[in-house]
């Protein structure tokens, strides 16, 4: 089985900006960013065509000024929420076949669409997710793919994780040009996704969303948002799950597993604080908040309720989320047993978390 690699089709450009804005990479690294950059090359002319061929077209393409975006931390639930609303025929959304492959999503014959499932796993590693190129994904691995502003970065060069995530999740220290080009790309990536769905509004999901809500809503001040949240320690135990499995594939720096749990406590807790100062610029209509253990244990309930408080037809999408749910039944979860040190760590960094949202504060052995 295939490691999954998000830079698999990364653009050359934006390959070789990127290298040159990080520390040289050494020796040991160069066969794997010789396959990255390999591939990326040969992917060019597909590039050229699509630009050639649709650039314009794209560009004329009008984004439905009412997109939902899906807000909350990584492993809170906010893959399966997509996957649930994605089953609304009302929405379109960026597929993973345009996450991996942005510059030629739309001219991709069934060969290129073959050649591309080549490179991806059937399952994600972390939680043993169905992968398809036609299933909903992140807007920014799409992003990661057409520019160097993202925080995904961070998997190919860990010891820079830091300022990544300062810039792009928390959007510190960043001038206007590199705003206007990550604003550019965004809406690119948007007109795209909305081109391939035939025009309509889009529901979006990227956990790096929740640390530039005033951006969003520069763009789209008529935007819905819904908020997923989950246990802080079950979140971090499946986020510490998610990095062990795919930041070996990606990174092209030296980092140890011990140095990366210390920075994902870090980033949690910096961007729940970010998040709850910016969703106050929500207005109170636009925005629900929904527990992933309440979404689990009720899903037909809650998908009702949030849809009731947004103002959003069920209708059509009601028997839908039925046949889906069917399809989920038989699918295990991860199951992490924290290790006292994990409770501990979990409580100094994202305490706060447990009062505002509810949770019962894990003990740590020996209190």
């Amino acid at each position: 089985m295939p490691a999954i690699n998000v830079f698999a089709f990364n653009a050359f450009s934006v390959w070789l900006r990127t290298l040159r804005a990080n520390p040289a990479i050494k020796p040991k690294y160069w066969p794997k960013l010789t396959n990255f950059l390999t591939t990326s090359l040969l992917t060019e002319p597909f590039r050229a065509y699509e630009k050639a061929r649709y650039g314009a077209i794209i560009h004329n393409v009008q984004i439905d000024p009412e997109p939902l975006f899906i807000m909350g931390m990584a492993r809170s639930g906010t893959t399966h929420l997509h996957n649930l609303l994605a089953q609304d025929p009302n929405y379109g959304y960026v597929t993973t076949l345009q996450g991996v492959a942005p510059g030629f999503v739309i001219s991709s014959g069934p060969w290129l669409r073959r050649l591309i499932q080549r490179f991806l796993p059937k399952t994600r590693p972390m939680d043993n997710v169905a992968i398809s190129l036609d299933a909903p994904q992140e807007e920014e691995v799409a992003i990661a793919n057409s520019c160097p502003h993202s925080f995904i970065y961070h998997l190919a060069f860990p010891q820079q994780a830091v300022t990544y995530f300062e810039r792009y999740h928390l959007w510190q220290g960043v001038d206007e040009n590199i705003r206007a080009e990550w604003r550019a790309t965004y809406l690119h990536v948007l007109r795209v996704a909305t081109y391939l769905s035939g025009g309509k509004p889009l529901v979006l999901k990227s956990p790096a969303n929740s640390g530039r809500v005033p951006q969003l809503l520069e763009m789209f001040p008529n935007a819905r948002f819904i908020h997923i949240y989950r246990d802080p320690l079950r979140t971090y135990l499946s986020h510490r799950n998610m990095i062990t499995k795919i930041l070996p594939p990606h990174q092209l720096q030296d980092m140890t597993m011990d140095e990366m749990e210390g920075l994902i406590l870090q980033f949690m807790q910096r961007a729940a604080e970010k998040w709850l100062q910016d969703r106050q610029l929500i207005p109170g209509d636009r925005i629900v908040d929904v527990r992933y253990e309440d979404l689990t244990a009720n899903p037909l309930t809650e998908l009702q309720r949030i849809y009731d408080t947004l103002g959003l037809p069920v209708q059509q999408v009601l028997p839908r989320w039925q046949a889906y749910l069917q399809t989920l039944k038989g699918y295990k979860r991860n199951a992490f047993v924290p290790h006292p040190s994990d409770v501990a760590k979990v409580r100094q960094h994202l305490g706060f978390l447990y009062e505002k949202w509810a949770y019962p504060l894990p003990d740590v052995v020996g209190e």
